[in-house]
Parts: C-alpha cells; sequence; structure tokens
C-alpha cells in the first residue's frame, strides 16, 4: 500500500534459505510479472486503494474506474517495488526455482558474482557496442579494440579485488 498509494520506493530482500514453501517464490514471481497477487485485496483494501490514487489519477489524466485505478496502483508498484532475491546457483534448488517460476529470468536482472572467462567479457562487449552502432562494421577493428580493453579492466579489476 505504501508503494503504490504513495509512490514511495520499496526493497524486498529474501535469500534462497529464507525461502521454506514454494508458494512464497509463487507469489514473488506473480509481483514480478505483474505487479500483484491474486486474491491479496478485499473490498475494504480496494476502497482505500481508491480513495488514495483519486489525486495520482487526476495529475495523470486517467480516468477514474476501478480499473483504470487498479490499473495505475499494479504500474507504480511495478516501478517502485523492486524485489532481491539471493540465491546460489551452486544448489539444485536453484535450478528448479528458474524453472518453476519463469518471471525470476524474464523479469529480473541476474547478477553473478563469479570469475568471467575473457572470451565471454569480449563477446559482451562486441554485442553491446554493435546493438548501439549502426556502423559496427566499418568500425569493427576499433571495437575489437575497445572489446579487449574492457575485458582486460575488467580482468584488472577481479584482480584487484583479491588483493
Amino acid at each position: 500500500m505504501n508503494v503504490g498509494c504513495n509512490n514511495e520506493n520499496s526493497a524486498f530482500y529474501i535469500k534462497d534459505n529464507q525461502i521454506i514453501d514454494d508458494l512464497m517464490l509463487e507469489d514473488i514471481n506473480n509481483i514480478l510479472n505483474t505487479g500483484d497477487i491474486p486474491n491479496l485485496y478485499d473490498v475494504s483494501d480496494i476502497e482505500e486503494i481508491s480513495k488514495s490514487m483519486k489525486n495520482i489519477a487526476q495529475e495523470k489524466n486517467v480516468e477514474f474506474t476501478p480499473a483504470n485505478i487498479m490499473n495505475l496502483f499494479l504500474s507504480i508498484i511495478k516501478q517502485k517495488a523492486h524485489i532481491i532475491c539471493a540465491l546460489s546457483p551452486m544448489k539444485e534448488t536453484f535450478r528448479i526455482f528458474l524453472r518453476n517460476f519463469p518471471s525470476l529470468v524474464n523479469c529480473t536482472t541476474i547478477d553473478f558474482y563469479q570469475e568471467w572467462p575473457t572470451e565471454a567479457l569480449i563477446g559482451v562487449a562486441k554485442v553491446k557496442m554493435r546493438s548501439n552502432d549502426s556502423d559496427y562494421e566499418k568500425n569493427k577493428d576499433l571495437y575489437e579494440n575497445i572489446a579487449n580493453v574492457m575485458s582486460k579492466i575488467h580482468k584488472s579489476i577481479e584482480l584487484y579485488c583479491v588483493d
């Protein structure tokens, strides 16, 4: 309610050892995908949401109908609520979670904190540069050098962190 009605930023952090039931991930999957958990709000909650969202709806020129108000409420939640899941890829449950709850992949950014091979770093750099420059082929040698420098910088930071 604070996120949707008061337009506040919020973060929810959960680690894999805190997940005691798959239903918890089902709710997280729904929030990531739609911003909502089915059947979460009762009639009094919906009335409170409508009252709180009236000014926001007027500011955004949204027609004040129940469906529009809920859509606006959920769009704010999708924008302002952040879910941080710390899952170990070494555990068997990691693959199961990703297979059973597709929003953990489709609606998130996955950060891996392990060493990357040089070829992978160069490949990612090339893909990013290629997608941002329509003249990539003309400057291919330049971009090849930039990708190599980027990978060396990344590798040097890894070594520095170890030190």
